[in-house]
Order: structure tokens, then C-alpha cells, then sequence
């Protein structure tokens, strides 16, 4: 909302994992800059980030 001035977040992608990979996923992440502190403390992370897409990356972290 803009008199608020706060960010308005929906989900709106979605991403499929086939069962098999998902046995293997020991975690995952969304790299979002605003929601993952990680992203946010480094300044050229979070600038690349949000230059480059309003779409965020996804990572699995997968056994193999």
C-alpha cells in the first residue's frame, strides 16, 4: 500500500521437483534480497539481485 509505504509481497512462481529429487533435497533457498539477511548484508549480492530480475533464484541443495 503506498500511504503505508511498505513492500507488498505475493507469490506468484512456483517451481516442481519430481519425487525423486525431493528424497534427496537436504534444504532449499530463496535468494530474495529483502527476505534472506544473508542477501540483504552484502550490498553487490543484493544489487545484483534486484538489477537483474524482479524474480528471485531458487537453490536445492541435493544428495547425488
Amino acid at each position: 500500500e503506498r500511504r503505508a509505504k511498505r513492500y507488498f509481497m505475493a507469490l506468484l512462481d512456483y517451481i516442481m521437483v519430481s519425487q525423486d529429487l525431493r528424497k534427496r533435497c537436504r534444504g532449499w533457498r530463496i535468494w530474495h534480497p529483502f527476505d534472506d539477511p544473508a542477501c540483504f548484508d552484502d550490498m553487490d549480492l543484493r544489487d545484483a539481485l534486484l538489477t537483474a530480475s524482479d524474480h528471485f533464484p531458487v537453490t536445492l541443495d541435493i544428495e547425488i
